[in-house]
């Protein structure tokens, strides 16, 4: 299937990563790399109960997040590819509030 979600992609003008190599059989595909600019992005907090109070806190805050990750450490940022900029930098200022309100309590 990401073969060809791939490749209609592609036809329709987007960026995808160009397959260099593909051994079905094997379970192997060789990628090109789009770059370090990806819409997910994660915070590892090195803490599960950090994690979980900071998803709470965000929740009351409007803002949808999960731990995820061994022992739900990690806080995994995956915004719309076409999130306006200020719709961006509304959700990042509500994580900041959340993590400042979650280290306080601890």
């Amino acid at each position: 299937p990401f073969v060809q979600v791939a490749g209609l992609m592609a036809e329709a003008g987007l960026n995808v990563p160009q397959i260099f190599a593909w051994e079905e059989d094997l379970g192997f595909m060789l990628l090109s790399d789009l770059g370090d600019r990806t819409m997910m992005q994660a915070i590892d907090l090195r803490d599960g109960a950090l994690a979980k109070r900071v998803a709470g806190n965000c929740f009351k805050l409007g803002l949808i997040i999960g731990p995820c990750g061994t022992g739900g450490k990690v806080i995994k940022l995956i915004p719309p590819l076409t999130i306006p900029d200020d719709d961006l930098q509304a959700g990042l200022e509500l994580l900041a509030r959340a993590i400042d309100q979650a280290v306080e309590a601890a």
